[in-house]
């Protein structure tokens, strides 16, 4: 039986995000009479549900190539740029040479009442439709790779490992103490993931973990001090630890609309969003999909609440449909409203690519805090 959940610098002036769009701004991704119109179900059926999310997540799904993503630049991290020496002439728009901050307006009801987030589909398409392929790569600013299609749906089924026992995680536990423990990734990625938030207070506080097939980082937030642990994951988990509680993504918005969802001090995540809309993990199509699940996290982050989030990182590129790699582009994205804590250079490692996950913290920008 689950346990109740319980908790209770920029450069200049950053530019005033434009309003959110309006439903008649949005152009439909099958436009009436147009050259892509189709009889074709499958599309019919998923392009009227993101048509309907666009029309209602505003400027988070607008961003979708290199001029747009400038407007939203409110500081560059790494050497202290201006976002006008990052971006290169008007006439050729050139991806940030270093790593830049982003912030812009959320509407955190309108994010949890759009049941389109939390679609699911199994047809595992082998690469994105061309209506979406902009919006994917930003129109051309990251590349798409094809190789093995995967198939690892258990969205609306049991997790990976549906059961966590008491015993299991105090064993791990123990493993922690003794810098044994393997986790997913390995010895390496734990005790960095420890070392790296020992930086930040945990004790006593709340944490939300985003994607975990098994304990692993449950366990390092516990060992970091905090007094409980909810972990959002596609499949459904039973945890028999009474310090860890388990919810799915349908649960998660129902209890957030149903004002039964506490804010959270901090958020964990690690190899998980880099998933989010690629179809890998029966769920449906979406561009946006990474960028909004990480944008309903910061809606329930306390204020000044912290981050820690590791995704593929290197140059920008898209292996499909396995993950994303995360660079000066789509890092920014993903992390809009949260600032580095200790700053960030660059998010691209000199062009080369870690598969496993970089790790970096940051703190949340609470919305308007800067306008």
């Amino acid at each position: 039986k689950q346990h109740e959940l319980s908790v209770g610098m920029a450069e200049k002036p950053p530019m005033r995000p434009p309003p959110q769009p309006l439903e008649e701004d949005v152009l439909p991704l099958l436009a009436p009479n147009s050259d892509n119109m189709t009889e074709d179900p499958w599309k019919l059926q998923r392009y009227t549900r993101l048509d309907s999310m666009r029309k209602k997540c505003g400027v988070l799904c607008s961003i979708n190539d290199l001029k747009a993503f400038y407007n939203f630049v409110v500081s560059a991290e790494g050497k202290g740029e201006s976002s006008s020496s990052i971006m290169g002439s008007n006439d050729n728009i050139e991806r940030p040479r270093t790593a830049v901050r982003l912030e812009a307006p959320v509407d955190c009801l309108q994010l949890f009442q759009m049941d389109e987030i939390d679609d699911g589909d199994l047809t595992f398409p082998a690469a994105p439709p061309e209506e979406l392929t902009k919006f994917y790569s930003l129109d051309g600013a990251i590349s798409i790779s094809f190789g093995k299609l995967w198939k690892s749906a258990y969205l609306g089924g049991k997790g990976y490992e549906n059961i966590w026992t008491k015993e299991e995680i105090d064993s791990q536990l123990s493993q922690l103490k003794n810098g044994t423990l393997h986790g997913t990734y390995g010895t390496k990625i734990v005790n960095e993931i420890l070392h790296l938030i020992s930086k930040i207070d945990l004790e006593g506080k709340s944490v939300l973990v985003i994607g975990s097939e098994r304990p692993w980082l449950e366990v390092v937030a516990l060992a970091a001090g905090a007094a409980n642990v909810v972990t959002l994951e596609y499949g459904e988990i039973v945890s028999q630890h009474h310090q860890i509680n388990t919810i799915t993504p349908k649960d998660f918005r129902n209890a957030y609309l149903e004002k039964k969802l506490p804010l959270f001090d901090a958020v964990f995540s690690f190899s998980s969003l880099e998933h989010s809309g690629l179809g890998r993990y029966g769920d449906a199509l979406n561009p946006w999909g990474d960028i909004l699940s990480l944008a309903r996290a910061w809606c329930v982050t306390k204020d000044e609440g912290q981050l820690m989030l590791g995704v593929p990182s290197g140059m920008d590129h898209i292996q499909w449909n396995a993950h994303r790699f995360y660079g000066n582009i789509r890092w920014p994205l993903l992390t809009i409203n949260w600032e580095p804590i200790g700053g960030v250079e660059t998010y691209e490692h000199g062009g080369r690519k870690r598969l496993s996950g970089t790790p970096f913290l940051f703190r949340k920008v609470p919305q308007h805090k800067s306008s």
